[in-house]
């Protein structure tokens, strides 16, 4: 279980997995953060994160800061939405590779991912969180 700290942390994993396979309610959109200037970076080797300007993040006092989210396991087509392990994000404008933003200094900005291998590089990302799952669930049965 290496992988995967301790069961709550397997438990929230499966949730955010099952979350995504239903796609998010108007109520988790509703009270999801927003992130602005938002790009997909690598996180952790085949794992991607979120990284942007956050507004309505329930754990943080400041609107606008700058975050890395947790790992993304999946992001609607049309830039609407993601989904990390932690929680639902709504998506407002990308990060411009070619612009001048806040974010270009504090942001893995050159490793950001371009916008046609997003959906790719998370559905990969999310098929190896599968299989970790799955190793790790029949390793607990084992026990």
């Amino acid at each position: 279980m290496a992988f995967f700290p301790n069961a709550d942390a397997l438990t929230r994993t499966q949730e955010a997995l099952a979350a995504i396979a239903a796609g998010p309610s108007a109520k988790d959109l509703a009270g999801a953060p927003v992130l602005t200037e938002w790009m997909v970076c690598p996180h952790a080797g085949v794992f991607f994160s979120l990284q942007g300007l956050s507004t309505g993040h329930p754990e943080l006092t400041q609107d606008g800061a700058f975050i890395t989210t947790s790992i993304v396991l999946g992001i609607d087509p049309q830039r609407r939405w993601a989904r990390t392990l932690s929680r639902w994000y709504r998506l407002a404008t990308p990060a411009d590779p070619q612009g001048d933003s806040q974010m270009s200094y504090l942001s893995q900005r050159d490793s950001a991912l371009a916008d046609g291998d997003i959906n790719a590089a998370i559905d990969q990302s999310r098929a190896v969180m599968a299989h970790e799952l799955l190793h790790a669930q029949h390793a607990l049965t084992r026990a």
